[in-house]
């Protein structure tokens, strides 16, 4: 793999990236501020030990961190081990942008595996989709997959998101929200299946660690998507939240201003470079220079 460039400036807020590391916040953050280096984690907050959860036991996890082993510390060991698992990445995009979301994935090291309309897929771990949300500027939401499977009804949906190891991915003492897309026959309240989903999360994470987390809309932690189209769901966690096609410096924008992914995708298609002089003579509220300058 490509090493990933670190050139690019992000003039990114505390307020912004704050937003943006929903899922680390509850997690790596936690982990970072309560064990030292010795216990498992380095400097930098990254796990020492990579070993998947689903191969180490109580008594070995416990050894491999040098602490006593007890049970309620047990759900975050599994959380903070799920961040260096890789699994298929989804990175939503506006229609037509894909070809170049795509040509940033690569320029940032990720392999591109599927290609679409609306979206681009790679794979990869949590740390990594932390990365692309901080660093991809053509896409939407960063989604990391948590599984896939055909489905009949929202029964089915219960059963099927119950069955995931969703002990790994939320602390049972954190929070969550769920949005969807939901397209079925059998389908009258669209509502109805983000509800299933929910009951479904907490009753596993609570009949796997015997403490339920708290859930609601509010998208700042852990935010959990599925899209059901027809006869198949897929689940992820959306480690964006809030769309990152915000790109935050727009404080006060003109009438109908360029989205902040097309500028950037108009900058990338012109194939310009900062040895070149930007000339924008259009630039209404200066969406493509701003675009070009953070690229610089």
């Amino acid at each position: 793999m490509a090493r990933r460039s670190t050139k690019t400036v992000r003039l990114f807020s505390e307020d912004y990236i704050d937003r943006k590391l929903s899922i680390s916040r509850v997690t790596i953050f936690r982990w970072r501020a309560n064990l030292r280096a010795s216990d498992g984690f380095n400097a930098l907050g990254r796990l020492a030990v990579p070993t998947p959860a689903a191969q180490l036991g109580p008594g070995l996890l416990a050894s491999v961190f040098q602490l006593p082993f007890q049970l309620s510390h047990f759900n975050n060991y599994l959380c903070a081990l799920m961040w260096n698992i890789k699994r298929k990445i989804t990175v939503q995009c506006h229609p037509g942008l894909p070809p170049f979301a795509a040509n940033e994935l690569r320029s940032l090291g990720f392999p591109v595996t599927e290609e679409a309309n609306m979206h681009v897929v790679t794979e990869g771990t949590l740390q990594d989709c932390m990365y692309l949300n901080l660093h991809l500027r053509t896409g939407n939401r960063i989604l990391w997959e948590m599984g896939s499977f055909e489905l009949k009804d929202s029964e089915g949906l219960y059963k099927n998101i119950f069955e995931m190891s969703w002990e790994t991915v939320i602390p049972n003492d954190g929070y969550f929200s769920i949005h969807s897309f939901a397209k079925h026959e059998s389908i009258n309240d669209t509502r109805y299946p983000n509800l299933k989903a929910k009951d479904a999360i907490v009753d596993r994470i609570k009949s796997k660690t015997g403490r339920r987390p708290d859930s609601g809309n509010d998208f700042n932690e852990a935010v959990v998507y599925f899209f059901w189209n027809r006869e198949n769901c897929t689940v992820y966690i959306d480690t964006s939240g809030e769309t990152i096609s915000k790109h935050t410096y727009r404080k006060m924008p003109f009438k109908a201003p360029v989205a902040e992914p097309l500028a950037a995708a108009i900058v990338q298609a012109t194939e310009w470079s900062p040895s070149i002089p930007l000339i924008n003579p259009m630039c209404g509220s200066g969406t493509i220079a701003i675009e070009a300058a953070l690229k610089a």
